[in-house]
């Protein structure tokens, strides 16, 4: 949900945003905002219904028609009389005071910028003096263009609105925790952040990851994030206000890579992932600062853990009070899956996330398909290991989960290639094994639905990854801007099966420890 461009409509990657501190207006919806609005145009009418009948969704076009209606909308509330609505954007202005003004005249800006040519997408491109946030060229151009910067904090009153009625829904509907909100590792350089609080950011570097088994090429994800040094010298104030913005209208947050308060691997701008190196973070003040925020919301913490972490870091995580997670994926003990009562309880558990194979993508072997077409394979290891790896593991992939026990292992029983139908594939009783494990709490993931065997997103991959197809439409991004696809396949409904109510037990979503400082 994190801001993205509204100038540049072919950006849609949550993991590389304009903003982390408000939301994506693609989102927004104020057709309950007042009586009487205007209707489409015909026009509009038009390509609104051939973008709901499509198949897949059409982000730029989607992005396009939704900020022409939120336009109208906008122009109905200002010719309207006062009212409450009125009343409640006032406030809103005035909560979001500096940053929700330097957004909004971000999102002006860019887009004059960019109609003058695509060179000058970057603000870095920009005139000096419309660098400079605080510059009185800034406040004329906000003031001679005031209609246009109104509209861009109108958006984002309206999705604000939109997140915080879902969540109220939620809540009030019987959920104990409610939404859980997703905090991007870091945003693009390019974007609102790092307009409006140049000396608390890095520049001249992205953020990735170095070569590792997962990925041979290493990562570079194209995004950058705080400065240590810029965030002590202000106090923390860029880190804080991130947060309140993340935990506002959420049951929980779940930040993407939690090893980034320890350390991010830096790759200099126009260099490969394996030129990078190391760069560490407070910590332990991050950690509580953190905790605070949690407190403060009465909302859970989730840091996402997966992957090599250094010793010591996820004990770090618990005594602060945000849950690991744990993907089933991960929890095997050599060649087989451990029994879920022996997984961790500090944890979240889950079926895969946005950019690991979903339980029929895993089952087909799918995704050693995808690794082999970007790339990203070690070298040495023949294709016909891999898969027939896969093949002998799928047999201990599916446990007895209502007796909560993996059957034992027939040596050298496993399916040949090509795998058994999906059909075949144990996705709908998987979520039956929450009542055998010590965790507290689990997530299934639901987007796209566990038979569909297409991911939405791969790592080191950006540019359309498509999730209609077998492989992604192009490889020549991958490894050179965010960690992260783009989801393309219209959510579909999980399989139908049994649904259980969460746990009696689960305890109030508060950390169980809250540091001073």
């Amino acid at each position: 949900m994190h801001a993205q461009f509204s100038a540049d409509p072919s950006r849609s990657s949550p993991y590389a945003p304009s903003s982390r501190l408000w939301l994506d207006v693609r989102h927004a919806d104020g057709e309950d905002l007042l009586p009487g609005l205007p209707p489409f145009g015909a026009e509009l009418a038009a390509d609104w219904a051939r973008l709901e009948a499509l198949p897949m969704v059409e982000w730029p076009a989607v992005a396009a028609a939704r900020l022409a209606r939120l336009r109208q909308i906008h122009r109905a509330f200002r010719e309207a009389p006062p009212g409450e609505a009125h009343a409640a954007f006032a406030r809103f202005l005035a909560e979001g005071g500096t940053s929700l003004t330097r957004h909004a005249r971000f999102e002006a800006l860019h887009a004059a910028q960019l109609a003058a040519g695509p060179a000058r997408w970057h603000w870095r491109d920009w005139p000096a003096a419309l660098r400079d946030p605080e510059s009185p060229e800034v406040a004329a151009f906000a003031e001679a263009q005031a209609e246009e910067v109104a509209f861009h904090a109108f958006a984002q009153f309206l999705a604000d609105r939109g997140l915080s009625a879902a969540q109220r829904a939620a809540r009030e509907g019987g959920a104990r925790i409610g939404l859980i909100a997703d905090l991007a590792i870091g945003v693009d350089g390019g974007g609102a952040d790092a307009w409006a609080r140049q000396t608390e950011f890095l520049s001249g570097v992205e953020i990735g990851a170095p070569p590792d088994i997962f990925n041979a090429k290493g990562q570079s994800w194209g995004i950058t994030t705080y400065s240590p040094h810029g965030l002590t010298a202000n106090g923390f104030a860029a880190f804080r206000e991130m947060l309140g913005a993340a935990f506002r209208n959420a049951g929980g947050v779940r930040l993407d890579h939690v090893l980034g308060l320890r350390r991010l691997w830096l790759v200099p701008q126009g260099e490969g992932p394996a030129a990078g190196c190391y760069l560490r973070y407070p910590l332990e003040d991050m950690l509580r600062l953190v905790a605070l925020e949690s407190h403060r919301h009465k909302a859970i913490a989730i840091g996402e853990d997966l992957g090599t972490v250094p010793e010591g870091f996820r004990p770090k995580l618990q005594n602060a009070g945000l849950a690991g997670m744990r993907v089933m994926w991960f929890e095997q003990s050599g060649k087989s899956f451990k029994d879920p009562a022996r997984w961790t309880r500090e944890a979240v558990s889950m079926t895969s996330t946005h950019d690991l194979p979903t339980v029929a993508g895993w089952w087909e072997g799918r995704d050693l398909l995808w690794r082999e077409t970007l790339g990203t394979t070690l070298e040495g290891r023949p294709r016909r290991v891999r898969r027939n790896g896969r093949s002998c593991g799928r047999p201990f992939a599916r446990p007895a989960w209502p007796r909560g026990r993996c059957p034992a292992r027939r040596r050298g029983r496993g399916w040949p290639m090509p795998p058994p139908p999906i059909s075949a594939a144990p996705a709908a009783p998987w979520p039956c094994c929450r009542w055998r494990t010590p965790w507290r709490r689990w997530s299934s993931r639901t987007c796209p639905a566990p038979l569909t065997s297409t991911p939405t997103g791969a790592a080191g991959c950006t540019h359309r990854w498509s999730a209609c197809s077998t492989t992604p439409r192009s490889n020549s991004a991958c490894g050179a801007s965010p960690g992260r696809g783009e989801p393309h396949e219209r959510p579909r409904a999980a399989p139908p099966g049994r649904h259980h109510p969460p746990p009696r037990h689960l305890p109030h979503p508060v950390p169980r420890r809250l540091h001073a400082g």
